[in-house]
């Protein structure tokens, strides 16, 4: 893959990415925005409401009052039995009184309202009137009749027990709303008890409880319930029956919990936000909203901004495509130009100039600096190649002398035995073992024991040449002489340093030791000779490479032992000098095992 689509690849996965966070957060946004517009705007409609209800609630509150304060009323009530012939007329004056408080109210006008007084049964002025339920608030606009038929009512015992003196209520059989009120009378001195003088029925027909309340619904679907203070639903405005209806009943409103804050309930599967706000006489204002209608007018607001983003995303994704074929398109050439090359070595500098971008022409600059270190390394390699094929050939011509060489010296040992020269013979014969030892095989390792075989022959040709005896003595395992397998003439070179260089053998007897021995999960290898020595210290540090004062021969030499041993055993083998406890040169190699 290019890296132009790489780039716009990741380029555009941020952009989506960015894109699907903004629109979360977006919707989120706008939900709480409108959550708060639906919290606000409750508590708006709820103070409208308050109003609304206070002036019919007050006018409610005043027909109590005047019925509390009738002093006509409380003197009938006082009465302990009725005349037969005053019936009539007591029961005029009892009407006379209800309509008086009645008469100037604008509820009873206004919303069509029925009031009807049932007086307690259990007085003497219950018994002026028939026993009937509500089932008799069915035309006209005030009655009076005896409680005793709705004692045992619901609604009439819930009254009983409340602490406060009304209860509101509906019954399914009547759509209507009903007010109820107990009712004392200031100058009655027998209507001093729970259930006072008598039960004051205010009724208003449902529908006119719409024009009462005002609901501004905040989606399509929006609802709203009156609930009195035991969570009954005393009216509501569930007109949608495609989303409410079957989902929310009047049962579920009563099971719900209501809270003093907007919460989201779930009924049948369909989330709803439900908000509660308080109105007068322990009424409850409940609106439910659809969460789906809520959702969709947050996202017909987030589609305007979704078309302007994603406008926006398209546009940006063609600018980058754009603007990633400039960037891309000289490496594209460059890497074209660089797919051309047939030879390094003939490649025109010319190729590489005409960019203009800094980056191109620093990957310009480095290719140039390749081809200049590719072409030498060529150049070098046909020099080794070179310089190899020469090796070869000295290397062939080489193999020819030593066998020359070697026949020769076979003929001059044969000569001095015919002759009964011996001692030539077997000196001949030592200097023959001895180059065949150092050219045949000069890579492979060998024994320890074979390497000491070359020593002594070294060690005989010397004795030929000099007058002075050479003791040389081998202390160390025959085991180890024949499993340690080292390069040849890392031993060898250190006793021909001692012959040389120890002491004087035209006057006096030179003695070598070489001994071997396991330490430390290492093979320690001494060359230990009684001759002159010399200063170790420079000795040493002429190993390491440092610039000493000191005199350097041919041969191996000691920095090549050192080299061959670091590299056949480890770089944690070495070679070094020192003078032992008997004061005599040693030479001690440490050798790692392989």
């Amino acid at each position: 893959m290019s890296i132009r689509k790489k780039i716009f690849i990741a380029v555009s996965l941020v952009i989506f990415c960015t894109v699907g966070i903004l629109l979360l957060i977006l919707q989120y946004v706008l939900k709480q925005q409108f959550l708060r517009y639906a919290e606000s705007s409750s508590i708006s409609v709820t103070v409208l409401n308050k109003k609304l209800l206070a002036g019919f609630l007050s006018n409610n509150d005043a027909i109590v009052l005047r019925l509390t304060a009738s002093k006509q009323i409380g003197t009938i009530a006082d009465m302990n039995h009725y005349a037969a012939p005053e019936v009539q007329h007591l029961k005029a004056a009892l009407l006379e009184e209800l309509s008086n408080a009645i008469g100037f109210q604008m509820n009873n006008i206004q919303y069509q309202t029925e009031t009807i007084l049932f007086f307690n049964a259990d007085m003497p002025i219950g018994s002026l009137f028939v026993a009937e339920d509500l089932n008799a608030v069915t035309g006209g606009t005030y009655r009076m009749y005896s409680d005793e038929l709705i004692k045992n009512t619901d609604w009439y015992r819930t009254l009983q027990h409340r602490q406060e003196p009304y209860y509101i209520f509906t019954l399914p059989e009547h759509d209507k709303l009903y007010f109820a009120y107990t009712v004392q009378n200031t100058y009655s001195h027998s209507t001093y008890r729970k259930e006072g003088l008598g039960t004051l029925i205010i009724a208003v027909p449902i529908r006119q409880m719409y024009d009462l309340v005002y609901f501004y619904p905040l989606t399509e679907h929006s609802s709203f319930a009156v609930l009195n203070s035991s969570n009954e639903i005393l009216f509501s405005d569930f007109k949608h029956d495609h989303i409410l209806t079957g989902s929310m009943s009047i049962d579920h409103i009563n099971r719900i919990s209501v809270p003093d804050s907007g919460i989201t309930v779930k009924l049948n599967n369909n989330k709803l936000l439900c908000t509660v706000q308080g109105l007068p006489k322990g009424l409850k204002l409940v609106y439910l909203t659809p969460m789906q209608d809520i959702n969709k007018v947050v996202n017909s607001a987030a589609i305007p901004v979704l078309l302007i983003i994603a406008a926006g995303s398209l546009i940006l994704l063609a600018l980058l495509l754009l603007s990633t074929r400039y960037i891309t398109q000289p490496i594209i050439k460059l890497s074209r130009d660089i797919a051309s090359i047939t030879d390094t070595r003939t490649v025109d500098p010319a190729l590489f100039s005409g960019y203009i971008d800094s980056e191109v022409k620093i990957l310009c600059a480095s290719f140039k600096q390749l081809l200049e270190t590719s072409n030498m390394l060529i150049k070098n390699a046909e020099t080794q190649t070179a310089l190899r094929k020469d090796m070869e050939l000295r290397a062939l011509q080489a193999q020819i002398n030593p066998h020359f060489i070697f026949n020769a010296m076979d003929t001059v040992n044969w000569m001095a035995l015919s002759e009964g020269k011996s001692e030539i013979a077997d000196l001949v014969d030592a200097i023959a073992e001895v180059m065949r030892y150092s050219i045949s095989e000069a890579e492979q390792p060998v024994p320890l024991a074979t390497e000491i075989l070359n020593i002594k022959k070294l060690i005989y040709i010397y004795e030929c040449r000099f007058p002075g005896k050479i003791v040389f003595e081998v202390r160390t395992s025959k085991a180890l002489c024949s499993h340690l397998y080292i390069p040849k003439f890392i031993v060898q070179p250190l006793v021909e340093n001692s012959i040389k260089y120890g002491k004087d053998l035209h006057k006096t007897d030179l003695y070598v030791r070489l001994e071997g021995e396991e330490r430390n999960g290492c093979t320690v290898l001494r060359v230990i000779d009684d001759g002159a020595g010399c200063d170790t210290d420079s000795l040493n540090r002429y190993l390491h490479y440092e610039n000493v004062d000191f005199p350097v021969h041919g041969g191996f030499g000691v920095r090549n032992v050192n080299e061959r041993i670091r590299l056949f055993f480890g770089q944690d083998s070495a070679l070094h000098f020192y003078y032992n406890e008997e004061q005599c040169f040693t030479a001690e190699m440490i050798l790692g095992h392989l």
